[in-house]
């Protein structure tokens, strides 16, 4: 089963308001965006890899090294990400795992693009 918590939080890590990937993530965005066309820039793939981590409850990537892109009002202003995260059961302070699950995430949708997938199925078949 797949630890949803993240001991070794630290006190900033508990008010994180910015987030990116790491250099394998940003690369997979490229691919997703430009080479695949599945969405139409790189905050939009990002989104879809939070939401496609936290449904199949994808095994955060650990001691990833993230380059910061966006801050919590680029990606949302409402909230629904991090209620998401908490439907999830991805319980202790949610932001903090938003990197990795994200990251996590765009590893599997790149395999799944590099062996023909196409987004449909990445996303909702098995």
């Amino acid at each position: 089963m797949v630890s949803l918590e993240n001991p070794n939080l630290n006190e900033l890590e508990v008010t994180r308001t910015t987030f990116g990937a790491s250099e394998h993530g940003f690369k997979a965005i490229e691919y997703l965006v430009k080479d695949k066309g599945w969405f139409k820039g790189e905050v939009e793939a990002f989104r879809t890899a939070i939401a496609f981590g936290a449904a199949r409850k994808i095994t955060p990537t650990e001691g990833g090294k993230y380059k910061t892109k966006w801050n919590i009002g680029t990606l949302e202003q409402e909230g629904r990400i991090r209620t998401l995260l908490i439907e999830a059961g991805f319980t202790k302070d949610p932001y903090t795992l938003v990197n990795a699950i994200a990251d996590a995430a765009l590893h599997v949708m790149y395999e799944k693009a590099k062996n023909g997938h196409t987004l449909s199925s990445t996303l909702f078949d098995s």
